[in-house]
């Protein structure tokens, strides 16, 4: 599948974010953004009213409102500008929830954000290794999620987390261990206070992994998600421990 935009290189190959800083491959603070032009330019988003880089606060802005037509939209970067290890990686991203305002069943609205092989939203079959976060009613549920050649609209490939999703920042270590291991792990502060870690089996087929993305999932007449993308997002190919 061709991908739904065209990500900008420097004469090197790689996207012009702030790179290999205390040994990530990516470390971007979104602070070297002059104007949305240059934010969109390395996280191009198809819906700049659900998603979109704000360069004047330095962060990814959300605000995701129940639909019936299914809203499915996608913010993304090309981390490396090619695939990423199949066996080991390490994942940090910082996301604040302002406010969760779940659907009424049967209806149900979700968002995910990690890694998958393509750059498009949820509906999207795809590779993709990451968390979601789940709401309908009064139920709002945090997962470890891994698909294999799917869409990220059901809980396939989820294994839920103890932990309570409420209004806060949280921070989110995912680290692909081996081929068929994931840690997923949640942090009330910046990657020092562990809130819950959860060890996945997956399958080893989940493979060439590349875009950085956060997408939303809804088939709902209610419902709102709003809160931003923190910085930093930092990433680290082929490392099973944190640089």
């Amino acid at each position: 599948m061709a991908p739904l935009f065209q990500q900008p290189f420097m004469s090197g190959g790689f996207p012009s974010m702030n790179r290999a800083v205390g040994g990530w491959d990516v470390d971007d603070d979104f602070t070297s953004y002059a104007d949305t032009t240059a934010f969109d330019a390395e996280y191009p988003t198809d819906d700049t009213g659900e998603m979109r880089g704000n360069p004047t606060s330095d962060l990814i802005d959300f605000d995701v409102d129940g639909s019936i037509t299914g809203n499915q939209n996608v913010i993304y970067n090309d981390l490396l500008g090619t695939t990423i290890d199949d066996t080991a990686f390490v994942l940090r991203q910082v996301i604040k929830w302002d406010t969760i305002t779940t659907p009424t069943s049967p209806y149900s609205m979700a968002m995910h954000i990690g890694i998958g092989d393509v750059n498009t939203n949820s509906a999207t079959s795809q590779d993709f290794l990451g968390t979601t976060y789940w709401g309908q009613s009064a139920t709002k549920s945090i997962y470890s999620k891994a698909v294999d050649g799917g869409g990220l609209y059901t809980t396939e490939g989820c294994q839920v987390f103890g932990t309570s999703w409420t209004t806060n920042s949280r921070y989110n270590e995912v680290i692909r261990t081996s081929a068929t291991q994931l840690t997923n792990e949640l942090f009330t502060d910046a990657y020092s206070t562990s809130e819950e870690k959860e060890t996945q089996t997956i399958a080893s087929t989940i493979q060439s992994l590349r875009y950085w993305k956060v997408t939303n999932f809804d088939n709902a007449l209610s419902g709102q998600y709003t809160g931003q993308i923190l910085a930093s997002l930092q990433f680290a190919d082929g490392v099973t421990v944190a640089p």
